[in-house]
């Protein structure tokens, strides 16, 4: 307990430097020792509050915020290593566009094993090197991928896709030039909880559609602009 003027009443909660912790909470107010005999002082601004509202404060920042943020100290680096490694989505949209390459998707999978939405779209300089080392990493926790709008990623990161993550239930590869019958088909065979499949602009056929039948959860299929669908393939 502490009493006004910053004396301690009780000890049992607070240690001397030697040991661990040397902070108490109270109200809310974290309280360090001082270093004088029986006195402690209080830390002030945004670390001295506690530990659960920085976490909870964590939640608002993007990736590359929290990344940047632990770089501040070491007390920061635990809070965010903590927030970072418990994120279960990530989104390339939260980053600068020049930032988002192989290296940078496989430093977030590295770190992040609990993701479960990865989001690349729109990312012109990810190729199916990170896309591929990315599904390795999270394999069975991932259920939702998109890349849309992502021109080098081909049919070869969708076969380990298929291969990894046999969990899948939502799959967006619109407007990826690279994307063929083969790619889609293979993640069709194997992961039958597809609930979205979205190959608008893309160069599948009525072949693809034929494969959608082993999804008997499939509630939405986006087509728009795939020119070799014919009536046949849909009926």
């Amino acid at each position: 307990r502490i009493d006004q003027e910053g004396n301690i009443k009780d000890l049992c909660s607070v240690q001397s430097p030697e040991g661990a912790p040397n902070t108490e909470t109270v109200k809310g107010q974290i309280y360090e020792y001082s270093g004088h005999r029986n006195k402690i002082q209080p830390i002030h601004g945004v670390q001295g509050l506690c530990t659960n509202v920085h976490g909870h404060i964590a939640n608002f920042l993007s990736f590359d915020e929290a990344l940047l943020l632990s770089y501040v100290n070491k007390y920061w680096y635990q809070i965010m290593r903590m927030n970072i490694q418990s994120r279960t989505s990530f989104d390339s949209t939260d980053c600068h566009p020049l930032v988002m390459t192989d290296h940078r998707i496989m430093f977030v999978t590295h770190k992040c094993r609990e993701i479960r939405s990865l989001s690349v779209k729109q990312c012109l300089q990810i190729t199916d090197f990170g896309v591929s080392y990315a599904f390795r990493m999270l394999r069975s926790k991932l259920i939702e991928f998109d890349c849309s709008g992502s021109d080098l990623i081909s049919d070869k990161s969708l076969l380990i896709l298929g291969f990894c993550c046999p969990w899948l239930q939502t799959l967006r590869v619109a407007a990826c030039p690279k994307i063929t019958n083969m790619g889609v088909e293979c993640v069709l065979s194997r992961c039958f909880g597809i609930t979205e499949l979205n190959v608008a602009n893309t160069n599948v056929t009525n072949s693809t559609l034929f494969a959608t039948r082993n999804c008997r959860n499939l509630k939405s299929l986006n087509l728009s602009c795939c020119f070799e669908v014919s009536d046949q393939g849909i009926i």
